[in-house]
């Protein structure tokens, strides 16, 4: 629902962040959500391809002024040890590019599992391959790109227009070098390119839409009836629990309120052992009463 309002605002970037946390989850949702997942994605794609955008945004880290001199004293805490730094690929993205790209790789390989029609598998597998250059994974996008190749897979055609567009607006030459590198790839691979725009297989799949609505109302139905169920299970067990809990705690009273009962009962019989105890109070008494320091006149303080 909340893809769907930023896709209806038309706010591409807070959609692509939704769609960053799906990916994190690795919860690529229904046939709707991965539909309108790719539908926010391809947004950015055309873009590039229409020249009117270099790359995703990167997101810039807060640049603290140097000039700015710093009220407090850094305090050094001495620790057990260090840890090496980690990096996890994962939760520690914070390049747009590398977040853009392995969000569109995930969601291609979730379509690709589903995938019923080649329209569908030729626009998961172009988003594999472009997901993979954002992401700057060379080895495993020439490696995919082979793949492709041995078994006649083929990927659209804007996936060059994307390398292209991509390699002229760069700045790195060590990325540029990589993209030329995959175009020169394309070269011996030009039989595996499908005429067919991503605009062009994203719409196809849109037009299904409809046709998905009835399965997801059912699926969504099935799901409130688990949680029914689920619900009732849990409040069943709450409810068994406490009834243990009340039984025991009446148990434990009736045990102390015996035990009273027996100590009047058998206070007689146990005169004798009652003196004792009484005997030991007594002397406990005194021990304490001698030990206390009791001012027999009181004394104010000076300049009172």
């Amino acid at each position: 629902m909340l893809l769907n309002e930023c896709i209806l605002q038309e706010k591409f970037d807070q959609a692509l962040d939704v769609v960053k946390l799906m990916m994190l989850q690795e919860d690529g949702g229904n046939e709707i959500t991965k539909t309108l997942a790719m539908f926010v994605m391809t947004k950015f794609l055309n873009e590039i391809i229409d020249g009117k955008r270099n790359s995703i945004d990167p997101i810039q880290a807060e640049k603290k002024d140097e000039n700015v001199e710093e009220d407090e004293e850094i305090e050094y805490i001495r620790v057990p040890y260090l840890t090496n730094p980690y990096f996890d690929d994962h939760f520690d993205l914070t390049d747009r590019n590398h977040i853009f790209g392995k969000s569109l790789h995930y969601f291609g390989e979730e379509l690709l599992k589903t995938s019923t029609n080649d329209s569908d598998k030729l626009l998961a597998r172009t988003s594999m391959i472009i997901g993979l250059i954002f992401f700057e994974k060379w080895d495993r996008a020439n490696s995919l790109l082979q793949s492709f190749s041995e078994t006649n897979a083929s990927v659209s055609k804007d996936l060059i227009l994307i390398l292209k567009q991509l390699s002229h607006s760069i700045e790195s030459e060590v990325i540029r070098k990589e993209l030329d590198n995959i175009l020169d790839r394309f070269s011996k691979f030009d039989k595996i390119l499908d005429e067919k725009s991503i605009d062009e297989l994203l719409s196809n799949r849109v037009r299904l839409l409809s046709e998905q609505e009835p399965e997801d109302i059912m699926q969504m139905g099935s799901l409130m009836e688990n949680f029914k169920k689920i619900r009732i299970e849990t409040l069943n067990d709450q409810m068994e629990q406490l009834i243990q809990r009340q039984r025991k705690l009446e148990i434990e009273n009736q045990f102390a309120d015996l035990e009273r009962k027996k100590k009047l009962y058998y206070f007689f019989e146990n005169f004798p052992k009652h003196e004792i105890d009484f005997a030991r109070a007594e002397k406990r008494i005194k021990e304490i009463r001698s030990k206390t320091i009791v001012e027999e006149e009181y004394v104010p303080p000076e300049n009172y």
